[in-house]
């Protein structure tokens, strides 16, 4: 099953032939206690009648207790017992490789859960620096503001640390040798070299005559200190520190005056406030109010999500210790290669890809901005398929009608900002709501760094702190990648691009402050600056670049993509806020085949924020603007009165929402009445304009709910709107159909997210990840024009999918070396036709979709024929043969004089796949 391929990435990884196996298509699934190993080899023969070559998993290690994603890893080393046994894995591997399949893992080497159940975590919390463990996360112990304390700062409390100590929720507990603080769900362990002080038996002659207590009490004290980081002396405690306890354990169990004593020292512990404040501010952590998370976070965390701790992959040891089991799975065959969740948030990106096998099919989570490129020298197969999504979405977005929706999305808001001005609004909002502690902290240590810098020490703070804030705020991508003393040309183009729009942005700011940010983040040496300085220069900048991305995404992603409504179907991970011609997809796509001929191609993930179908209907949007417009204005007006606090703005987010995802069956409107009620929430909280997550503000959130039901109950706008839909969701599901042909046809390896084989209108997550059935495969009865009269019951894209993937699954070569040529349309409707051939020796297939179908049909029909298809025709090169077949179809064609016309190539289906008889 495996093709030939060179791998991407450094000039030696490009001489190197290697055989991997390169998936024909993937399908996602997402395992959680719903969905487990035994469900998914229950699926393994649908998916092979489908075409689909590998199963893409959503993580399968140990994760906490109840997860609903596997993002939150406490054992890395472990098969998550809630997904099933090792015994129903092998069941699942096996099946998959009975049938020619494979299996590809979703890592998460970013981050794990910092919870009770992580053995790794708990023992940072227990011993702090002197934990074995302490060097496996990005915990800044002592920092540039406050370079003294060498807490773990822990934000879990749900009130000031005083008041929730003085309400007695606090309690100490003793569980097998072990004493530990409760915090409702949260379990803290207490440090050992506190032992002593709670088990003080100094006023209990009973416990004197224990012997052995007395020299477990002694031993207790003499514990290795817990400041010393030294592996001898942190390895010497960890294995003393195990051995007293079950010491403790034993004479528990063999002592019930100890188990006594123990108890009575526990209410006294948690009847004195000021007995149990003593012993907690001895702990290696610092519990806090979580909303002050923000402000005094020292340590790195997935986004704004404190219960997900960064870990340090770059250190060789860490790398080792939280990968043995995905590749021992991949050496033994039961997997085939890695999908890198969060790649842009490790400290060294291209050392870690390098320490991965070489020999196995590695793509990774990086979300590309523009005409941002994936690094050359990265030694992966490319992308997870946002980069694809975006510019696909974009060729179906029609160019004059996105201006007229400029102009009224302006009218109707009031706002003439820019996408960019959004973005850098919310970045800056988000920086100071979510990640102020973590970039105050910078600050601080590039006044630091100024004060070493004769050019720069008498920069003040306060301008340094404001200047990086403004930067990183300006940044056109998610992070750039400097992982040396000699950076490249292009970081350091993206950086001096931001700080050149920071400076337009801030005239106040002294010019000197940001030639100094510029030299730090660029590596700008001084002459005489030493070698030290110069690594700390590179240290500074590493950290900066793990942060910036989190910024980007909580900013753009999670905030502006909610406030820019414009056309909210552009507004996705990866998305373009520009549309994209025939010609600038075809130079996309000739660029894809040369350089990542085997990334992925994506249309939905678990991270989208609206499904690919959802995005194909709203782009109808651009299409008919006039008629949007004169509907949006009556809507509006009708509905004026009963709108309350919900502003212009959301209602035009609602209802844009609201077409795209209405469904096709009325049995579900009642279920999709609730979806929307549960996500404006999250939307308008993402948005941060009225409410956040932070700082709900209940009365707005509910005003928008309770127009969720005026719009679901209002007939008159109903019946509108119903009609109005109809038109759009037809034409929807033509693009729909286009975009899934290109997908399955077009350079890279398509992938098909759980439920999306037929009709699916998901929104962001929670949504896309409620439970999915796998839609029944095609029926020999099933033909195109009866799919097509009752395209509403899913068929039509189930049809469809599973002729162009059987079609790919026979020819891979074709696919996976095959060159990219584009194909000219001539005639009067050429600027509706997007085609391609894909040529590999003597085999041939050409793709052909409609771009912009409601300019082909004044009616809902699809555009078939002549009468849609005018005199349109197909030119293609000399040396293609005359006899093709419409792999969908069954249809013969013949090319005359080096034509074929477009009314015959889409005279039965409204997109065509034809391959060289």
């Amino acid at each position: 099953m495996g093709g030939k391929l060179s791998r991407p990435g450094t000039e030696a990884f490009a001489a190197h032939r290697l055989t991997m196996r390169i998936p024909v298509s993937t399908y996602r699934v997402q395992f959680n206690q719903g969905f487990r190993f035994s469900d998914a080899t229950a699926l393994v023969l649908h998916l092979d009648r489908l075409g689909i070559s590998h199963l893409y998993a959503s993580p399968i290690l140990a994760a906490r207790p109840g997860s609903a994603h596997g993002y939150d890893v406490v054992d890395p080393n472990c098969l998550n017992p809630e997904l099933g046994s090792q015994q129903d894995f092998e069941a699942l591997v096996n099946a998959l490789h009975e049938r020619g399949m494979g299996l590809l893992l979703d890592i998460v080497p970013n981050h794990m859960a910092a919870s009770p159940e992580n053995a790794w975590w708990m023992d940072v919390l227990e011993n702090g620096p002197a934990s074995q463990y302490a060097s496996y996360f990005g915990i800044n112990w002592s920092s540039a503001r406050d370079p003294l304390n060498e807490k773990i700062f822990l934000p879990i409390l749900g009130d000031t640390y005083g008041r929730v100590l003085d309400r007695g929720e606090l309690r100490l507990s003793y569980e097998e040798g072990s004493f530990f603080l409760n915090y409702y769900a949260h379990k803290l362990p207490i440090a050992p070299d506190s032992y002593a002080e709670i088990l003080d038996a100094s006023a209990n002659e009973t416990l004197a005559a224990i012997g052995e207590f007395g020299a477990l009490m002694e031993s207790l004290q003499r514990l290795p200190s817990a400041t010393s980081s030294a592996w001898d002396v942190t390895e010497q405690r960890t294995r003393e520190t195990a051995a007293l306890k079950l010491k403790l354990h034993n004479l528990v169990l063999e002592y019930s005056q100890l188990r006594e004593h123990i108890d009575r020292r526990l209410i006294e512990f948690n009847e004195s406030v000021e007995l149990l404040d003593t012993l907690i501010q001895k702990q290696p952590y610092r519990i806090a109010f979580w909303r002050v998370a923000t402000e005094r976070i020292n340590y790195r965390r997935f986004f704004d999500i404190s219960d997900l701790i960064g870990m340090r992959v770059e250190d060789p040891a860490v790398f080792e210790a939280g990968h043995k089991l995905v590749l021992e799975l991949v050496s033994s065959g039961k997997a085939d290669g890695f999908r890198i969740d969060h790649i842009d948030g490790l400290a060294d990106p291209l050392g870690y890809q390098r320490r991965l096998p070489t020999d196995v099919y590695v793509v990774v989570e990086k979300i590309l901005v523009g005409d941002e490129k994936l690094p050359d020298e990265w030694p992966v197969q490319g992308t997870t398929g946002y980069d694809f999504l975006g510019h696909l979405n974009s060729l179906f977005v029609e160019p004059s009608g996105l201006e007229k929706l400029d102009h009224l999305c302006r009218t109707i808001t009031g706002s003439d900002e820019s996408f960019e001005d959004v973005a850098y609004e919310r970045k800056t909002r988000v920086i100071g709501m979510l990640f102020s502690g973590e970039m105050q902290d910078l600050g601080a240590h590039l006044a630091v760094l100024a004060e070493a810098d004769r050019n720069a020490r008498d920069l003040s703070t306060r301008d340094i702190t404001k200047t990086i804030i403004e930067v990183t705020a300006c940044m056109g991508v998610y992070r750039t990648y400097i992982d040396s003393l000699e950076p490249n040309e292009r970081d350091i183009a993206r950086i001096l691009e931001a700080s050149e729009k920071a400076r337009r942005r801030n005239p106040a700011i002294d010019p000197q402050v940001f030639d100094f940010v510029e030299r730090v983040l660029t590596l700008r040496f001084k002459k005489w600056m030493t070698e030290q300085a110069r690594i700390n220069w590179l240290e500074f900048t590493r950290r900066w670049q793990q942060l910036s991305g989190p910024i980007m995404a909580k900013g753009v992603e999670d905030s502006a993509m909610y406030v820019y409504n414009r056309l909210i179907s552009m507004n996705d991970v990866g998305g373009l806020h520009t549309p994209v011609s025939a010609e600038q997809m075809h130079g996309f796509l000739s660029q894809r085949q040369l350089r990542w001929p085997h990334t992925m191609n994506a249309t939905s993930t678990h991270d989208t924020k609206r499904s690919e179908d959802v995005r194909a209907r709203i782009n109808v949007l651009s299409e008919i603007p006039g008629e949007w417009a004169r509907s949006v204005v009556r809507w509006s007006r009708w509905l004026a009165d009963r709108r309350l606090d919900v502003d212009l703005n959301e209602e035009y987010f609602l209802f844009q929402t609201l077409l795209g995802a209405w469904p096709l069956q009325t049995k579900e409107v009642d279920e999709f009445r609730r979806r929307m009620k549960e996500y404006v929430v999250k939307a308008i909280r993402e948005a941060r304009t009225y409410t956040s997550w932070m700082h709900p503000n209940v009365e707005h959130e509910s005003a928008l709910q309770a127009y969720v039901d005026v719009l679901f109950d209002d007939q008159k706008f109903q019946m509108n709107f119903q009609q109005f839909c109809e038109r759009t969701s037809f034409y929807g599901a033509i693009n729909s159909l286009s975009q899934l042909l290109l997908k399955v046809t077009a350079p890279g390896v398509p992938d098909f997210y759980r439920g999306t084989i037929d009709w699916d209108f998901s929104l962001v997550d929670p949504d896309n990840r409620r439970p999915a059935e796998f839609a029944p495969l095609t029926d020999f009865r099933w033909k195109p024009r009866d799919l097509l009269d009752n395209w509403h019951d899913g068929r039509l894209k189930v049809f469809l999918t599973e002729k162009l993937l059987g079609f790919r699954k026979g020819n891979r070569e074709l696919f996976e070396t095959g060159d990219y040529l584009p194909i000219e349309a001539t005639g009067k409707r050429a600027q509706n036709v997007f085609a391609y051939a894909r040529r590999s020796r003597q085999r041939l297939a050409i793709a052909v979709v409609p771009r912009f179908a409601t300019q082909l049909s004044v009616t809902t029909r699809a555009p078939l024929g002549i009468r849609a298809w005018l005199d349109s025709t197909l030119v293609l090169p000399q040396d293609f043969p005359s006899r093709w077949k419409n792999v969908i179809t069954g249809q013969n064609l013949v090319v005359r004089d080096g034509l074929i016309q477009m009314s015959r190539v889409l005279e039965q289906f409204p997109v065509a796949l034809l391959s060289s008889r």
